[in-house]
């Protein structure tokens, strides 16, 4: 009975085995709720010092993020950069930070801070998300190009990451976006060719109208058989532009249709999977 009793208090007097006011705070942030968190994190960081105080720091950090606190969480990983940590916080902390300076609309300097992030510590666990949002903030720049290759290697280079789903609809929006470019400067020279050879022929047309009156005027005079012959051999060639500028409209036209037709459709490829990523991200995508 005597033994009982004193298990029961050491139980009391103890917390569980592994529990710690840092893991407690951590647990709260992972369910969710931040305000305990936040609480826990801020009590860590006013009585802890070195490492657990860094640790502390980036933990209140990321809980006011997700609070949509940028301005505190930045000054909480600015503080953890300042004290020179291992490299594993330090690179821990360059991530966050370019989380909250992408989210404030700062792809460059989001940019700088995961590159940072992933050549301070090469083994992070936060490696292929600084790929992904890497490649969020190339395409924020409009550096297309650089952006797919991040998520393809994202994709190739971590497959089991939860990002690779997201990456995957990220590049086919990206992929859509590129063809409805290509086919937009297909039309575009398309229509200045046409318009130019049709141009071409008009000025033709006039040309062989304006020979036709003066080979007229000489009939008129007297000129006799040769004026009438070459005025029928440049009706004919009248007939043959005309005919050519009529054929360049209707391909003109033709060309406008099925473009516009194909655009319209990898327009509503590209909303849908952009609807669908949305969604995506509403479920699975943590803060």
């Amino acid at each position: 009975m005597k033994l009982w009793a004193v298990l029961v208090f050491i139980g009391l007097a103890f917390p569980v085995w592994g529990q710690t006011p840092l893991t407690e705070a951590e647990r709260a942030y992972d369910s969710g709720d931040f305000i305990t968190a936040l609480k826990l994190f801020q009590g860590l960081v006013e009585h802890s010092q070195g490492l657990e105080k860094g640790e502390a720091l980036l933990g209140k950090g990321k809980t006011s993020f997700a609070l949509l606190d940028n301005a505190k969480a930045e000054a909480a990983f600015d503080e953890i950069l300042e004290s020179r940590p291992p490299a594993p916080l330090q690179s821990l902390a360059e991530y966050w930070k370019g989380r909250v300076l992408l989210t404030q609309n700062h792809p460059n300097a989001a940019l700088a801070q995961f590159a940072a992030s992933v050549q301070t510590d090469p083994q992070s666990r936060e490696i292929p998300n600084a790929l992904f949002w890497m490649a969020d903030a190339s395409t924020a720049l409009g550096q297309y190009e650089a952006a797919g290759n991040l998520y393809n290697r994202l994709i190739h280079g971590y497959p089991y990451s939860y990002k690779v789903e997201a990456a995957k609809y990220r590049l086919a929006v990206l992929d859509m976006e590129a063809r409805e470019n290509k086919l937009l400067n297909v039309l575009r020279w398309a229509n200045i060719e046409a318009l130019n050879a049709a141009d071409e022929y008009q000025r033709r047309e006039k040309a062989y109208q304006k020979e036709i009156l003066d080979l007229q005027k000489q009939l008129i005079d007297g000129a006799g058989g040769e004026a009438q012959a070459a005025i029928l051999s440049l009706k004919k060639d009248l007939a043959r532009a005309r005919a050519k500028i009529d054929d360049l409209e209707a391909q003109l036209k033709g060309k406008g249709h099925d473009t516009r037709e194909t655009l319209d459709n990898l327009r509503e490829k590209a909303l849908s999977l952009k609807a669908f990523f949305l969604d995506w991200r509403l479920v699975h995508e943590k803060p």
